[in-house]
């Protein structure tokens, strides 16, 4: 969006205060993420009234007629399935002309279409049924901290679990052409960006909307472009992993042994009401299959609890399955009801004391597994990414192999005149909770 707004001709700032226009990206997924995407929104409105304030993303595809009729001091609303489309809103929200003095800019400009999007357009038109493309714009500021980016290779999700709003915000999956994919990782690693983050709402799928899975042949096709950097992988639906993953990643030490697996329980009868075809068994044997073929891997997991119908014998199963796992990291939610998704109408609605108190409890568990998992990097050197310094120490924050951003621990460095985005050989010297702790090596 933001590389779309300056393809228009206005220029981003962090600062509101200077700003024309501000852009608030909001959440549609769960009622928490619902209810702080409004109340930001409107704080926004509140501090800076004189200014027009845009409500975007998926709280408002997912409830744009609401909004409109009971937000009324809100300027304007976007719910493109395109995000890059935003800029055409821009004239029914601000004149331009007036604002810059610049009036070819009251229209948005024609962009080019992508080569690939203009063949794949051609070819749906002659079945009659052309679908929306999505035009790359060169994204000059990234949101990330340095050194690190997103690249999202699909969008939407065809596995319609039964709780999970995603079809009804994002659509049925997208895949994007993968010579599209690599050529923005390309840009990317040109550009110094060591970390590419790959990323949809399920990595498996991609391509399948096509006929087949094709993450390994993407992987493939990212293992011949040359430099230092690293893929990491995030989001795999542990019912159609693709195994083939393990050769690759051994053949190829930039692609990390990192599995971002969302179990999201072990019930038998909780994951088929969850519309999942897996089970305690075979995400076991999925754990144990990767930590055979890769040692160094590091698994990351999230779970759901308080699902209509979950029993005290459908929790300790679950217990019993992160007991087994011992996975690495893990994150844990309790359920949100969502309209129009089939939980909905389920019976057996779990209180939500009981559904936060299953949460502590899983939470206070993997924080012990998690420190004894962090124990086996002690001594060993790695690699880590820098992140940022710790204001007025000689300390920086950085990740390793093994922290996704935002989501995992942190690589505590002891050193000096480290920058952000800079690569660093450092040995592991403690734990420190879900944090490790190192210094520069000398090696």
């Amino acid at each position: 969006m933001i590389a779309s707004l300056e393809g228009a001709g206005l220029t981003w700032s962090e600062v509101p205060e200077e700003a024309d226009i501000i852009l608030v990206n909001t959440c549609g997924f769960i009622a928490e993420a619902k209810e702080e995407s409004i109340e930001t929104t409107l704080a926004i409105k509140e501090k800076y009234p004189h200014k027009k304030v845009v409500m975007a993303g998926c709280l408002v595809r997912r409830y744009e007629h609401n909004l409109k009729h009971e937000l009324n001091e809100i300027d304007a609303f976007w719910s493109g399935a395109d995000p890059a489309a935003i800029s055409e809103i821009l004239p029914d929200i601000y004149d331009l002309h007036d604002l810059h003095g610049q009036p070819e800019l009251h229209k948005p400009h024609a962009l080019p279409e992508q080569p690939e999007a203009a063949e794949a357009g051609a070819k749906s038109h002659k079945r009659g049924k052309r679908k929306a493309q999505y035009p790359l714009f060169e994204r000059k500021h990234l949101l990330s901290f340095p050194g690190s980016a997103y690249v999202k290779i699909a969008e939407g999700c065809s596995n319609n679990c039964s709780y999970c709003a995603i079809p009804l915000i994002r659509g049925s999956l997208k895949s994007r052409q993968r010579r599209s994919v690599v050529r923005e990782v390309k840009e990317f690693i040109g550009r110094g960006i060591f970390e590419i983050n790959i990323i949809a709402q399920d990595l498996a799928s991609f391509g399948v909307d096509r006929g087949s899975q094709e993450l390994e042949l993407l992987l493939h096709d990212i293992s011949a472009v040359k430099g230092e950097f690293w893929i990491r992988l995030l989001y795999i639906h542990p019912d159609h992993f693709p195994r083939s993953l393990f050769s690759i990643i051994r053949d190829d030490p930039r692609i990390l042994p990192y599995f971002d697996l969302p179990f999201q329980h072990a019930s038998p009868a909780i994951l088929k009401a969850m519309g999942r075809k897996g089970s305690k068994e075979s995400y076991l044997s999925l754990i144990e299959g990767i930590r055979r073929d890769l040692p160094d891997a590091v698994i990351r997991s999230t779970f759901l609890v308080g699902f209509p119908g979950e029993n005290r014998k459908d929790f300790l199963t679950l217990i019993d399955f992160i007991k087994a796992a011992q996975l690495d990291w893990a994150g844990v939610f309790t359920y949100s009801r969502e309209e129009e998704t089939r939980a909905f109408s389920f019976t057996g609605k779990v209180a939500k004391g009981t559904a936060r108190r299953r949460k502590r409890e899983i939470e206070e568990l993997q924080l012990s597994i998690t420190g004894k998992r962090l124990e086996r990097f002690i001594g060993r050197e790695l690699t880590v990414l820098v992140e940022e310094g710790v204001q007025g120490e000689d300390l920086f924050l950085a990740r390793g192999y093994l922290q996704a951003p935002e989501v995992d621990g942190l690589t505590v460095v002891h050193g000096s005149d480290l920058r952000a985005g800079e690569r660093v050989l450092v040995k592991i010297v403690r734990c420190n909770g879900v944090d490790l702790e190192a210094i520069v090596s000398n090696g």
